[in-house]
């Protein structure tokens, strides 16, 4: 799977040149704990993490079988998919803090 290397890449070098603009509408408090707080001013940090996850999701579509036409199953399945996300990193055990 795809791997991110950084906060600030180049989504043409990575994803290709033929490359298709997508927009969201997301929560302000949202928007502003990402790129007012977390990581401001790190430019192109939106490109960076939409093109990453849109990557990792089609690889898991592609992963089960998903084809690129329609199906009415497919409905289903994208949405079990987008519901198992784990952000959760399998090779680091979390360790409690007393």
């Amino acid at each position: 799977m795809t791997e991110i290397n950084g906060i600030k890449h180049n989504v043409h070098e990575h994803c290709g040149k033929e490359v298709i603009r997508v927009q969201a509408d997301i929560d302000r408090n949202i928007y502003d704990f990402f790129f007012r707080h977390v990581i401001p001013y790190s430019h192109g940090s939106r490109q960076a993490i939409i093109t990453f996850f849109f990557q990792r999701f089609y690889e898991q579509c592609v992963k089960e079988g998903i084809e690129p036409r329609w199906d009415e199953e497919y409905d289903k399945k994208v949405i079990d998919i987008l519901n198992r996300l784990n952000f959760n990193d399998p090779r680091k055990p979390r360790t409690k803090k007393s």
